[in-house]
């Protein structure tokens, strides 16, 4: 409790005097008499009216390189039509129809027809030497033959072909189909035929947009898409093997070449598969372009 003192008449009168001092820290007067009315009036406003707003951002590699209207792979722009789909049955419905199941093979007897469809890829070939792997469509559907290197009666040729652009036309019969870990190969071919034709628009799935891959809807099928590289995976093989995502949307890149998480890459291939995922199986560099 606290102890409350008298003082003085004279002390107190003088207290009484004296209304304008304010009762100071140790005073034994209760009541605080503070009439100090500041009057500090510093306007002192911060006005700083530096504008610089940080635009640093990460780069999105969904939007694509600044070049990327002309960006094709291997195709030149004038070979693209990324509108319009075949109207032309040559037949590959037919044979995707008879589909075999995941690691096996049907064989055709007697072989079936495909004829005048259009080249749109091959994998890579030195010059003056034919490719025998390669893609090709029609109004329904895509197909692609395998070529292992092994044996020559697989995949059979007339000596006198040495080159075959995309956008050529050809026929040929089919006598064996292969399901490879879900990708679809004509692994038996002959009777082929490369004919004068024009050469025909390679039709181009235009993936920049967003559109999500898959392999009912677009195996086999050109694809333009840009991508980054989100993961670098185990060699596979003697390729190198990567994680590429755009738009949300995850595949697979197999090519000899070195990459690095971060990457931007793009890519204009066919649509693969290899064990339930979308695979850009690349022979032909020039399939997926430099870095941006």
């Amino acid at each position: 409790m606290r102890t409350v003192t008298l003082v003085p008449i004279a002390l107190a009168l003088g207290l009484a005097l004296s209304a304008c001092r304010a009762s100071a820290p140790g005073d034994d007067d209760p009541v605080d008499t503070d009439t100090d009315t500041d009057t500090d009036t510093d306007t002192d406003t911060d006005t700083d009216t530096d504008t610089d707003t940080d635009t640093d951002t990460d780069f999105d590699c969904d939007v694509g390189p600044a070049d990327g209207d002309s960006f094709f792979g291997p195709l030149t722009a004038d070979q693209v039509a990324t509108t319009n789909p075949y109207t032309n049955d040559a037949g590959i419905a037919a044979i995707l129809a008879e589909a075999p199941a995941d690691g096996e093979k049907v064989a055709f007897k007697p072989p079936l027809q495909v004829t005048k469809a259009v080249v749109t890829a091959t994998n890579y070939a030195p010059e003056g030497s034919f490719p025998a792997t390669f893609w090709f469509a029609d109004q329904n559907a895509a197909l692609r033959t395998y070529d292992n290197f092994n044996n020559e009666d697989d995949i059979i040729i007339p000596e006198e072909y040495t080159a075959l652009p995309a956008g050529s036309v050809v026929s040929f019969t089919v006598s064996e189909l292969t399901n490879y870990a879900g990708e679809l190969e004509i692994t038996g071919l002959d009777n082929f035929v490369l004919h004068d034709d024009p050469a025909q628009k390679v039709y181009v799935v235009d993936a920049t947009d967003g559109t999500q891959l898959t392999y009912a809807d677009h195996g086999r099928q050109i694809a333009k898409l840009w991508t980054e590289v989100i993961e670098v995976r185990e060699p596979c093989g003697t390729y190198s093997c990567y994680t590429v995502e755009t738009n949300g949307h995850e595949y697979a890149l197999r090519i000899k070449k070195e990459f690095f998480e971060g990457d931007c890459l793009p890519i204009a291939a066919p649509v693969g598969t290899f064990a339930g995922e979308i695979q850009f199986n690349i022979s032909d560099f020039d399939a997926v372009g430099f870095p941006f």
